[in-house]
């Protein structure tokens, strides 16, 4: 197993060029971009190390990628918005 990297996780609510993508801190370069849907505010979260979280802006649905793919799959789980994502 190699060490922990640190890195940026960042959302695009219009997601015209994708959904969340993993940057390089120091240089700003891009490791990896996730596409499908968008991405609200304050939704994003990494669940166990191996899945990337986020509510799709304005719906009730949930974007789940594996952090080894792309591309991601849509869960409807609850029956309002979702506001916002956290881990305890």
């Amino acid at each position: 197993m190699s060490a922990p990297v640190e890195v940026v996780l960042s959302a695009d609510s219009a997601g015209q060029l994708f959904n969340c993508a993993v940057f390089d801190p120091h240089s700003g370069s891009e490791f990896l971009s996730y596409r499908g849907g968008n991405t609200s505010s304050r939704s994003l979260t990494v669940l166990n190390g191996e899945y990337i979280l986020g509510a799709q802006l304005g719906k009730n649905f949930i974007n789940v990628w594996e952090i080894q793919r792309k591309v991601g799959r849509e869960l409807r789980l609850l029956h309002l918005k979702i506001s916002s994502l956290g881990q305890r």
